[in-house]
C-alpha cells in the first residue's frame, strides 16, 4: 500500500480513512480552538482546553500541530489568505472605491473568520512567527491600497500611514464592538467611513 501522507511528526498514513480522520480531526481542533481563544482570550486557553472541548488525545494533538502557537496561526492564516485577493483588486481598481473595499473586505473577513479575525491583536511571539511572512505581506498589500487611496486625494486624514494606524486599531475592534449588534454591518460602514473617508 503506497502512502496518502505524512503526518507532523513524520509517521506515514498509508490509509485514505485514516488521512480522512486526520483532516477532520485538524478542522475541529482549528474551528473548536479558534471559538475558545476568542471568547477566553489567548493566554486563559490551554492545549488541554482545546483537547476536552475536541474530545482527543494529546497524542493526537501533537501528531498535527507542534504547539499551541501553531495551532492558533492555522486558525489565523485562512484570514489573511482571504484578504490578499481582495486586497490586489483594490490595488489594480479605482482608487475612489479603496475605502468601500477596505470595509467591505474587513465586513467578508468576519463573516468568514470572526473568530480568526478576533484573535489578530492578541497574537504574541509564540504565534508570530507562524504567521509573519503572511501579516507581512497583508500590510504591504494595505499600504499599496492606502498610498493609490491618498494620491486620489480621498482619506479624510490625507496620510496611508495613519490611516493605516486607524485600520490597525479600529478595523477589527469596532467588530467587537458592534459584534452583537442587529445592524452591526451598517454601524460599522458608518463608523470606518467617518473615520477613514474624506467627507
Amino acid at each position: 500500500m503506497s502512502s496518502v501522507g505524512i503526518s507532523r511528526t513524520g509517521r506515514e498514513i498509508r490509509s485514505d480513512k485514516v488521512a480522512s480522520k486526520r483532516r477532520k480531526l485538524r478542522a475541529a481542533l482549528v474551528d473548536q480552538g479558534a471559538q475558545l481563544f476568542a471568547d477566553r482570550g489567548i493566554a486563559k486557553v490551554s492545549v488541554e482546553d482545546v483537547l476536552r472541548q475536541v474530545g482527543t488525545s494529546r497524542a493526537s494533538f501533537y501528531d498535527i500541530f507542534a504547539s499551541k502557537g501553531e495551532l492558533i496561526a492555522a486558525a489565523i492564516l485562512p484570514v489573511f489568505a482571504a484578504a490578499r485577493p481582495a486586497l490586489q483588486r483594490l490595488a489594480d481598481g479605482d482608487p475612489a472605491e479603496s475605502v468601500d473595499g477596505i470595509i467591505n473586505m474587513y465586513l467578508a473577513l468576519w463573516s468568514a473568520h470572526s473568530e480568526a479575525l478576533l484573535l489578530i491583536n492578541e497574537v504574541d511571539q509564540s504565534v508570530f512567527p507562524f504567521i509573519e511572512d503572511e501579516h507581512r505581506q497583508f500590510m504591504r498589500d494595505l499600504r499599496r491600497v492606502l498610498i493609490r487611496a491618498e494620491q486620489a486625494g480621498v482619506l479624510r486624514n490625507d496620510s496611508a500611514e495613519l490611516t493605516h494606524a486607524v485600520i490597525a486599531r479600529t478595523g477589527v475592534a469596532l467588530l467587537r464592538i458592534y459584534k452583537d449588534h442587529p445592524d452591526v454591518e451598517q454601524l460599522y460602514r458608518d463608523s470606518m467611513n467617518s473615520l477613514l473617508r474624506k467627507p
